[in-house]
């Protein structure tokens, strides 16, 4: 029987643009380790999983509050299937893919989210 103490499971909130743009940057990371550390080697299936969340849980700041596992499921969605004997450079070359379809930006050789300019300098109002 359930007692008014009991937790209940939070209501799922949808999918946001900043969930997407979070994911964009998660598979742009992960491709950019790719294809550093042994991209002809074949893809870890769980190691990529890890990799994913472990990926999204810093992003958010390591809190359980800022959207890890929605972003997760978006960038595990995006990956798509791995196939058996896929190297970790042709996966990284998708993850690219996937990352610039979700939004994400690249400064050189490093991914980046795209930035929400901060405040006017008080200079820009007149001061």
């Amino acid at each position: 029987m359930a007692q008014s103490t009991d937790l209940r499971a939070r209501a799922d909130q949808g999918i946001t643009n900043e969930h997407m743009a979070c994911a964009a940057w998660v598979l742009a990371s992960i491709a950019v380790k790719y294809r550093g550390e042994d991209a002809g080697g074949p893809v870890d299936t769980l190691d990529f999983t890890v990799r994913v969340g472990a990926k999204a849980y810093e992003l958010v700041g390591q809190s359980c509050h800022g959207g890890a596992p929605a972003i997760s499921r978006v960038a595990r969605a995006m990956a798509g299937e791995i196939a058996d004997g896929m190297t970790r450079g042709a996966l990284a070359g998708r993850l690219d893919e996937a990352a610039r379809e979700l939004g994400c930006e690249w400064d050189g050789d490093v991914p980046r989210l795209p930035q929400i300019p901060g405040p006017r300098g008080l200079r820009a109002v007149g001061r």
